[in-house]
Formats: C-alpha cells, sequence, structure tokens
C-alpha cells in the first residue's frame, strides 16, 4: 500500500479474477504526503509581567506551512510564525500546530513560559485530559513565581498514585483527579487537575 511505500508518488495496480476465471486490472496513481514536523522552540524563563517571543519552525512535508498557537489569547498573534506573548504573570504551556497547506496534515508541539518572581503559582494540567481507560496522559504543574527552586509532591484521587516529578506520566483507569502541591523553600501551594 502507498501508506507502507512512505511518502512520495506511488502508481497502484488493482488486480481481480471473477469466479469464471477472468482477469482484469487498472492503475491509478496516488500521492502521499508526509507530516510537517512542529518544532516549538526551547522553554523559556521570563520575569512576571514580561512579554517574550515564541519560534515556530516547521521541517516536512509540501513546506507551504500554516502556524497556529494557543491558547490564542494569551498571543497577539495567533497565526504568526513567530508570536509575541502577551505580559505573562503565570507559567503557561503554548502549544504550536502545523498545518501544510497542500496535504492539510498537521503536527503540534510545545514549548514552557516558565514565569519568575512574584508569588509563586501554578496552573496544572494533563495532556490529553480525555483518555481510554489504561491510556497515558502528561500531568505538568507549570509552576513559576516564587524563588524557583521547585518541590513536587502528587497524589490522586482515588488513591495509589504518587510522584515528585514536575511532569508525570498516568495511566488511570477510572476518572481521576491528581493533587499536587509545590514547596518553593518559602512558600507551599495546592491545586489539582482532573
Amino acid at each position: 500500500t502507498p501508506a507502507n511505500a512512505g511518502a512520495g508518488n506511488h502508481t497502484l495496480i488493482y488486480s481481480f479474477t471473477n469466479t469464471q476465471g477472468c482477469s482484469n486490472s487498472d492503475t491509478a496513481f496516488t500521492t502521499v504526503y508526509s507530516e510537517p514536523i512542529a518544532n516549538a522552540g526551547t522553554d523559556v524563563t521570563i520575569k512576571t509581567n514580561h512579554d517574550t517571543i515564541l519560534y515556530g519552525n516547521a521541517t516536512g512535508g509540501s513546506g507551504n506551512y500554516i502556524y497556529n498557537w494557543s491558547p490564542s489569547s494569551l498571543v497577539l498573534n495567533s497565526l504568526a510564525q513567530n508570536a509575541t506573548t502577551v505580559l505573562l504573570q503565570n507559567t503557561t504551556l503554548f502549544t504550536l500546530t502545523v498545518q501544510d497547506q497542500v496535504s492539510g496534515c498537521s503536527g503540534t508541539d510545545d514549548v514552557q513560559v516558565k514565569v519568575k518572581g512574584g508569588l509563586l503559582h501554578m496552573n496544572p494540567m494533563a495532556q490529553p485530559d480525555t483518555i481510554c481507560a489504561g491510556a497515558s496522559s502528561q500531568l505538568d504543574a507549570l509552576a513559576g513565581g516564587g524563588t524557583g527552586a521547585y518541590n513536587y509532591i502528587w497524589v490522586s484521587n482515588p488513591a495509589g498514585f504518587t510522584s515528585t516529578s514536575a511532569s508525570p506520566v498516568v495511566n488511570p483507569t477510572v476518572s481521576t483527579t491528581y493533587f499536587v502541591q509545590i514547596n518553593d523553600g518559602v512558600t507551599c501551594i495546592v491545586d489539582s487537575v482532573r
């Protein structure tokens, strides 16, 4: 099949024989496009109430891309390849989606903008936040502010999961709420994500 052959132009030859032993064949042509590989750049740290530029790039596909940053409310132009954020107060995970204008195929990548200074804060999230039983989801505390030296403790309800990682991977079999406590050596805060 073309998918097994990889990206490029392919000729398909269909051959068949009916119950009376008569044979026939036909030829079709198809193009298989490679998905673009999005690159949202490296994680950055900024001071509270400052902005930064998100540098997007992509490879693969036709090279003719549409860029889209989310959350769109936190960038000045979500459709710019290199987007400037608004003045940020909280650590935020930005997602770059790159769509190939020729094939319609798309790819995504994330970049974290960590906000330092000001009050200790977090914005916990799960990606994806809806999964099938036993599938994987990536948790992220998205901590910012405070001293910048963070210690994490994750627990779950129903019980059974604990972690001290900033971004643990979970495989719940039922709907689960994950609680995270962050301590920066001065302040301790708790939040949750479901």
